[in-house]
């Protein structure tokens, strides 16, 4: 059975909280879908194959058991 892959969720904008101050991180760098089953994959949101980019990426999705939305850390 074949699994779509989910829907990637982009930034927007929103209210801010209120209080002393507020700020946003911007982190110039990739966004992708991964999926380890038995062979990692990496895709970006428009469905491009990013397998290959970033090598350190396929070197860290071999061994990361711990997957998250937002990264992914090894136990």
């Amino acid at each position: 059975m074949a699994l779509r892959l989910p829907e990637p969720m982009l930034a927007r904008s929103g209210r801010l909280p209120t209080g002393d101050y507020s700020f946003e991180l911007k982190w110039d760098a990739f966004r992708a879908l991964v999926t380890r089953n038995g062979d990692f994959r990496a895709r970006s949101r428009r469905g491009w194959d990013m397998t290959a980019v970033p090598p350190a990426l396929r070197r860290r999705g071999r061994s990361a058991t711990t997957w998250s939305t937002s990264a992914m850390t090894e136990r």
